[in-house]
């Protein structure tokens, strides 16, 4: 039963294998200046790709490149689009990558409450509790609705205990 899995799973890597080079042979086609909004979506779907196959790097890159280029068009979209780079940098155990990432997302869209969330846990696991508590803050009071975690608690527990 288990090679079959294993087979099932190295047939599906392939096919995505193969979805990435088809995508990236229309990419190569597309004019990204005047197919601007389509290379955008290009990029999503292809570091979507590169996550399932476990290839953060690349997903990264694809990431971080949609979010420059969506900066001008939609900064809502840019933010988000960092987020996943971030994302995709942590998974390749790149915490300074992830720490860019997420200030970029940050300053591209200030009021996108998921940057504040994810930079204030990544605070809290620095221990760096002060700060991470008005991070926190910051992210519910733009609308962050997540559950509470344990690393917001703690941010709240020693705030409210100076």
């Amino acid at each position: 039963c288990n090679s079959s899995m294993a087979v099932s799973a190295s047939t599906e890597k392939l096919m995505i294998e193969d979805a990435i080079k088809n995508l990236t042979t229309a990419m190569y086609k597309m004019d990204a200046s005047v197919d601007k909004e389509d290379y955008i979506h290009a990029l999503f779907v292809r570091g979507k790709l590169y996550m399932e196959i476990s290839d953060y790097r690349r997903a990264g890159s694809d990431f971080r490149e949609a979010a420059m280029k969506e900066e001008d068009i939609n900064r809502s979209m840019s933010s988000s689009f960092w987020i996943m780079s971030a994302y995709a940098a942590l998974m390749n155990d790149d915490i300074s990558g992830f720490q860019m990432r997420l200030y970029s997302a940050r300053l591209v869209d200030p009021s996108n409450p998921d940057a504040w969330y994810f930079t204030a846990m990544d605070l809290a696991d620095q221990e760096k509790y002060d700060v991470a508590y008005e991070y926190f803050q910051k992210a519910r009071d733009l609308g962050y609705a997540g559950d509470v975690t344990p690393e917001e608690e703690s941010a709240n527990y020693v705030a409210k205990n100076r």
